[in-house]
This record gives C-alpha cells, structure tokens and sequence, in this order.
C-alpha cells in the first residue's frame, strides 16, 4: 500500500477513486488535505523553531503550554489559509467541484526523430570544429 501512495502521482489516485464511484466530496477533500498537509507542516516547523527559540519546550509543564499554542496558532492559520483560498476559487469562478483534467499519457514517439536530429547536428558541429580547429 504504502508503493503504491508513495509512487503514484495524487491526480492518478483521485481519477481511479472517481472512476471507483468513490462519493466527489470524498475525493475533492482528499486532494485538498493531501494539497495543504505540506503547507501546514511547514508553519508548524516555523512556528515551533520560534517557540524553541524562546525556549518554549524547557520542562513539561511549559512544553505542554508551548504545544498548545502552537495547535492553537497552526489551526488559525489553516483558518485564514482557507478562506484566502476560498476567496481565490470563487473569484476564478468555483462552481462547487474541482475539475481535475482526465487526459490519458500520450506515448511522445516523435520524440525520438527529434532526438536523433539534435544528436546529429550536435555531432556534425563538434566534427566541424575539431576539424577547423585541428
């Protein structure tokens, strides 16, 4: 299970739960925590580095208080966080779902042409100019 969370990108997770039939509201506020659980660690790591550097966790009693505070200062932030956002998705017209796009992998075999071509003219290039040079 934990191959398959960790090396499969969070939008290919969400497309096969939509196609499961997994209830939208489910799949939209799994990609929303999965989206902000990095922001909100990162806050709670500076926050508790400002703590520390006051000297917040010395003993149990002041570490007790510390930890609350900062429970208490990462969810005040994850507050305002979502409504700024909210705020941003209704002004770029939130209709109440997210839409991820569900376009397959497209196999890049033009690529390869490409490649060689650039390969080629990168090696005529050095040849020119060793030959010049030398």
């Amino acid at each position: 299970m934990y191959f398959l969370a960790l090396n499969t990108p969070v939008t290919d997770v969400t497309m096969a739960l939509e196609r499961m039939h997994v209830p939208h509201l489910l799949v939209e506020l799994m990609e929303l925590i999965y989206r902000f659980i990095f922001v909100l660690t990162e806050t709670a790591s500076r926050i508790r580095l400002a703590q520390e550097s006051r000297l917040g966790y010395q003993g149990v009693r002041r570490s007790l208080s510390s930890l609350g505070t900062l429970a208490s200062m990462v969810f005040l932030r994850a507050w305002r966080k979502a409504d700024r956002v909210y705020t941003a998705l209704e002004s770029r017209g939130y209709s109440g779902s997210l839409v991820t796009l569900s376009g397959g992998y497209a196999r890049g075999a033009w690529l390869y042409p490409l490649t060689a071509a650039v390969a080629a003219v990168q090696l005529a290039a050095w040849y020119l100019e060793r030959s010049v040079m030398g």
